[in-house]
Parts: structure tokens; sequence; C-alpha cells
């Protein structure tokens, strides 16, 4: 998925480099700024969502050798974008002049995967104010106690607002965190779940993407005894307006109600 940060920094004499159809979700930002002698950078066909100028900015362009494959990869035109697309508009690597030369031998231009307002655009059409990001922020009720029944089924809902999506996971009695995968579905369409052990019995975790912004996590509790009781925590976490990270959390307090007892 990733590379580490210093894998060709001995590399002084590298020119051509292709890390394409390697299904990379995430390279370092300076991966390649020790490499000076690079000319062409093969990208394309990978899980990539946000680019990084300082991949590319050694590279010849000045001899209109330089040569980038961004092509078919999920780019997010949000916040993690506006370096990258500040370094493009002051450098102007996408265009050709009037006389017909170019900036570049060949760069291709990253399209937008998300937010779905921008898919299919050229991230050079966009406006620096189009490239946005709203911190996680928990629209359910504020932390909650809940009584339950022996034998009860019980489901613990935490609803979240942000963009990019928030990443959720869950914080159970026993200090164990655990995630599910929030990658970006068309909404009610599609749910990512993940199956886990509490007190002696399996249960669900569901995210479903309730709009473009709005995800929706629920943590199902089945057979609810004293095992299960205690503090289940959803934190949420993405990024603010500047692209710090930004976290937001819901508490449920889940107690045992035994009837009959004296």
């Amino acid at each position: 998925e990733t590379l580490p940060p210093k894998i060709f920094v001995n590399l002084n004499s590298l020119t051509h480099l292709r890390l394409n159809d390697n299904h990379l979700k995430f390279l370092p930002t300076s991966i390649l700024t020790a490499n000076l002698h690079l000319e062409t950078l093969y990208l394309e066909n990978n899980l990539l969502e946000t680019a990084h100028y300082q991949w590319i900015q050694n590279l010849h362009f000045n001899l209109g050798q330089g040569e980038v494959y961004l092509d078919n990869n999920p780019w997010a035109c949000d916040c993690r974008m506006k370096s990258f697309y500040k370094w493009e508009m002051t450098n102007n690597m996408f265009r050709s002049d009037p006389n017909g030369s170019l900036s570049a031998k060949r760069m291709t231009v990253p399209r937008c995967e998300y937010p779905p307002g921008h898919r299919g655009k050229s991230v050079r059409i966009l406006n620096e104010s189009d490239l946005k990001c709203d911190k996680p922020t928990i629209t359910s009720k504020s932390s909650q106690n809940i009584l339950a029944e022996p034998g009860q089924h019980i489901i613990l809902q935490c609803d979240v607002e942000s963009n990019p999506p928030a990443h959720i996971s869950w914080i159970l009695p026993n200090q164990t965190q655990l995630f599910v995968n929030n990658r970006y579905k068309e909404p009610e369409k599609l749910l990512h779940s993940n199956t886990i052990d509490i007190g002696s019995s399996q249960e669900k975790i569901s995210n479903t993407f309730r709009s473009d912004t709005h995800l929706s996590s629920t943590l199902n509790l089945t057979n609810v005894h004293g095992a299960k009781s205690g503090l289940y925590i959803c934190v949420a976490e993405g990024l603010d307006h500047y692209g710090a990270s930004s976290r937001a959390q819901l508490k449920f307090f889940v107690k045992m109600e035994w009837i009959g007892a004296f």
C-alpha cells in the first residue's frame, strides 16, 4: 500500500521510475526529493488519493523532458490537493504554450474521484476554493446512557458529517479499538461491515453513507449480558479546513437492568 520514505535516497542516477499498477494508496511526501536526475515517473493505475508536488518538483521539465503519468487513481479533490494545485498553477506543468512547445513532454492531469460533485473533473479547471475539507461533526445525540435487559438486542448508532469522509472506529469496554473501511460508496447502496467478538458472541459493525458527507456507523449488540456492559466510544477522525487532523467522539454507557432484582 505504500513505500518507505527513503527507499530511493541512494539512487542518485535514477532517471526513470515505474510505480504503476502496484495498488499504492499512499506515498511519502519526500520519497523522491533526493532524486535530482529523475525524468520519468509512472504512477498510473494505483489507489492514490493525494498528490504531492514534491514528487515531481525535481523532474527535468525545464528541458522539456519530464514525463509524469497520473491516470486512473481515485484522486480526492479536497484540502489535501491544495499544495499540489497551487504549485501546478504557479509552474503550469500541464499546459502547452501558444507556440505548441510543452512545459512537460508528458504529464497527465489528476482527475477527481471525490467528492462526487467534482468526479471526472480535471484538477486544472477547479478553483482553490473548491478544494476544501470540513472537520468531523457528530450529528447524533450527545453521550447516551442505555439500560438493557438481559438478552435484549440494542443498536448503537453514530452519525458523522465530514469532508472527506471520517475514519470511524469503536472503542469497546475492554479498550480494544475496532476499525471499519470508510472508502466512499454511493449513498445507501453498499455497506462496509466487520464482525467482532464481544462477550463470547459475534457482533457486527457497519458503515453506511447516508449522503456524500454523512457517514452512519452502527454497532449491533445481540443477546446483551453483563460481559457486554460498559463504555462504548465512537471515534470519528478526519481533517479540518486547514488539512490538520481533527477528531470527534460519542460515548455510550451500556448498563444492565435486572428485572425482578431486589
